[in-house]
């Protein structure tokens, strides 16, 4: 693995693999919705989109054609703490594809005809998550549950916020927040380092850099109890959520575990007892995502509004379940087993391998390669999972959120 900086503060790691005909490429922008102003919540998912309208060099059919030609992809996504795009090409187009990214990064054109026609589109976009439950639900919990604080931002932002947004605006924020002390560059697959390093310096050296991103506070309280949303629809779907610490908590590898036993594939205990066992849900699973400041656990399930109360109480009891009994030493070492297992399967992809390398230069860690990786969570003990059962899972401490008739 290869980790440098330019003079400039552009944060570079890379990671070679030998054996395959592909390369993914990202840059990283230390922005998200969670950085935002209120008045401008949305702006950094609006910016994503309009810089794919044109840049300096490019217009929006040469940007979405000049890898796709050559069989590669190029996308983008934005989240509460940074802004990606990146690129999955062949080995011999990496100098395209770092030309392009630098492109849509460092030199958009944000013209009015086009800032109007893409906000319409993220209207549109908006409209599409109203008509999701699944999505819609996420959105809701996030904004209770976080109460003021920008997590429960939405990352798209609200019609008002991006229907009063100028132009100028946007363009502001990119000159900002889009500088390349700012961003991480990562790059992984069968490249050349010489070459990428020499174009990485040519295409990145002399832009400036920006202000840093606005510091996000630490959430202080968060919401507790229940809120049903009402509406006319075939299913009734829950979230259920509490805090957790923040990601560079040492409890975060243990509550990983604790999580994938919860509620992580078909094997874990609310698959087994809620659907296969009662056949109360199709759908359900928990989730947790670690954030700079603070952390989420929680459970996703949809189910008929015939049996909304049943699988509310039956999700609330597993809750009960294990933070009163923890889990057994058979179930804590399969668990285990299953996350490395997962880890290793997703590492045969490029693409995967990319998000790993980049999520370490994100968070400020040390990089690790995959034996320290699976060492680690070799070294977690039952008695720390027991520990971190008993202190995140307790059911009274939930904000639960209800969506249907």
């Amino acid at each position: 693995m290869v980790d440098f900086k330019l003079d400039n503060g552009l944060k570079v790691v890379s990671e070679q693999a030998t054996g395959g005909h592909s390369v993914s490429i990202g840059i990283w922008i230390k922005q998200g919705s969670a950085h935002e102003n209120p008045c401008l919540n949305g702006v950094s998912h609006l910016l994503e989109h309009l810089v794919f309208k044109g840049t300096e060099k490019r217009n929006a059919k040469e940007i979405a054609s000049c890898l796709e030609s050559l069989g590669g992809n190029l996308d983008a996504y934005t989240t509460r703490e940074h802004t990606c795009y990146y690129a999955n090409v062949l080995q011999n187009d990496v100098e395209l594809a770092l030309d392009v990214l630098a492109d849509l990064a460092l030199y958009p054109q944000l013209r009015v005809a086009d800032f109007e026609l893409e906000r319409k589109v993220v209207l549109e976009e908006m409209s599409g998550v109203n008509d999701t439950p699944d999505d819609f639900i996420f959105d809701q919990h996030a904004k209770g549950f976080w109460g003021d604080h920008s997590y429960g931002f939405p990352i798209m932002g609200t019609p008002e916020t991006i229907s009063s947004m100028s132009v100028e605006n946007v363009r502001t924020f990119h000159r900002d927040r889009y500088g390349v002390n700012e961003m991480v560059l990562a790059c992984s697959g069968n490249f050349d380092q010489d070459l990428l390093t020499n174009r990485i310096k040519e295409l990145f050296d002399a832009h400036p850099e920006s202000k840093p991103s606005l510091q996000i506070s630490y959430p202080t309280e968060m919401e507790s109890g229940n809120r049903h949303v009402e509406r006319d629809i075939s299913q009734t779907h829950f979230v259920f959520g509490n805090r957790i610490p923040d990601q560079a908590d040492p409890d975060r590898n243990a509550l990983i575990i604790a999580c994938e036993l919860f509620g992580g594939g078909m094997s874990s205990r609310l698959f087994q007892n809620i659907r296969e066992t009662l056949g109360l849900a199709y759908t359900v699973f928990s989730f947790n995502s670690f954030y700079s400041r603070a952390g989420i656990l929680g459970v996703y399930a949809a189910t008929t509004p015939g049996s909304a109360e049943n699988t509310l109480e039956a999700i609330l009891g597993e809750y009960y379940r294990i933070s009163r009994k923890g889990l057994t030493k058979e179930e804590f070492e399969r668990t285990k087993n299953q996350v490395k297992g997962k880890i290793m399967l997703s590492l045969q992809s490029t693409d995967e391998k990319l998000m790993r390398l980049a999520s370490f230069a994100l968070k400020g860690e040390k990089y690790e390669n995959l034996d320290e990786t699976l060492r680690r969570i070799d070294n977690i003990e039952l008695e720390e999972v027991q520990r971190v059962c008993h202190q995140f899972f307790r059911p009274e401490g939930l904000y639960i959120v209800r969506l249907g008739p």
